[in-house]
């Protein structure tokens, strides 16, 4: 005698009910869980429903593990990325250390979809180390746009300042006074904060900045001024006890720099500025006095000159004065007052 699943007395040989536990194992379950599927589908002993039950159960119950899996599996490289970030934001990892970090970033960053993360992944560090990986790839405009919202969370975020600074001055060679200001700012931070590993770099990032201001400045005082304090602030650099290695080589880039342009300078003063205006502006009117020939709507064929090199540099002059000639030549007898003139440098 045993009960059923429903408290009714059943008679149940003994030999049957090893059949009924069998296949209750089978089926991963229990006698009794089998009665009462049996009575509650009223299809008498229909195995196939019971079988068909069970195996969709436990497919369901696979289908979440393999999702919890996944979502670990997620999990564990999101982890693992900000990692790297963070890692790529210390100021003090060198370039190869850098490359490499930057390699496991690209392999990892599609794998990983940052907006499920929220604000885990918009911190200054994590920003920091993410604007390393997309300026390595050549997207500065991105970079910028990093390290902006490094800004916008920590203003004296030295990193962030001297490395918005480099790509302008560096990269894209423009939005020099900024720049300017960013790196200067960088230098006084880091020096308040005694952070002497990353002092050296912040101040070849200024020096380069002021290269770059010098190349642009047509003031010969200015200029000579700006390559000056660059010079100065590389030498710094090269007097620091602790540096990172790429350090050194970097400035010695930069010093070669200042060195070719005063050398470009003092080898440009021998040379002879021809004042242009009007239709002389044209270049290939003016290359037509140089080198022969006659100009677009020219009724005269000029021989040219004996050394027929083109122009070494040009740059535009206001002249406040009117433009008066002593002798009438011919072709013309114009004066023009305040013209804005180009300058066009000859042997």
């Amino acid at each position: 005698m045993t009960v059923d699943t429903l408290g009714m007395a059943v008679d149940i040989p003994e030999k049957l009910q090893q059949v009924r536990q069998n296949r209750a194992l089978q089926l991963q379950s229990t006698p009794e869980r089998l009665d009462l599927l049996y009575y509650t589908t009223l299809l008498g002993p229909n195995m196939a429903y019971v079988d068909t039950y069970w195996r969709n159960a436990k497919e369901s119950v696979q289908d979440v593990q393999r999702s919890v899996l996944e979502d670990q599996k997620q999990k564990r490289k999101a982890a693992m990325l900000k990692r790297i970030y963070v890692t790529m934001a210390e100021p003090t990892i060198d370039d190869q250390h850098l490359e490499v970090y930057g390699e496991m970033a690209g392999i990892l960053k599609p794998e990983v979809d940052e907006t499920q993360y929220g604000e885990e992944f918009l911190t200054p560090d994590l920003l920091l180390g993410q604007a390393e990986v997309v300026r390595r790839a050549g997207d500065y405009a991105k970079a910028i746009e990093m390290y902006q919202r490094v800004l916008e969370q920590d203003a004296n975020n030295t990193r962030a300042l001297n490395n918005l600074a480099w790509v302008y001055a560096d990269k894209l060679n423009q939005n020099l006074e900024n720049a300017l200001k960013w790196a200067q700012e960088a230098v006084q931070i880091a020096k308040d904060r005694g952070q002497s590993l990353s002092i050296p770099t912040y101040l070849d990032t200024l020096a380069t900045v002021q290269i770059r201001l010098a190349e642009k400045e047509t003031n010969p005082a200015q200029r000579g001024k700006l390559l000056d304090e660059a010079e100065q602030h590389l030498n710094e650099a090269d007097r620091a006890t602790a540096r990172l290695p790429q350090n050194a080589a970097s400035v010695a880039k930069h010093r070669e720099e200042i060195r070719q342009i005063r050398a470009q300078v003092t080898t440009m003063t021998g040379y002879v500025w021809y004042v242009g205006y009007g239709s002389n502006l044209s270049e290939q009117r003016f290359l037509c006095y140089i080198q022969g020939g006659t100009p677009p709507f020219g009724k005269d064929s000029n021989r040219g000159c004996q050394d027929q090199t083109r122009p070494k540099a040009e740059k535009p002059i206001k002249i406040h004065y009117p433009l008066y000639f002593a002798l009438p030549e011919g072709k013309t007898e114009t004066s023009l007052p305040d013209t804005f003139s180009a300058l066009r440098h000859i042997d």
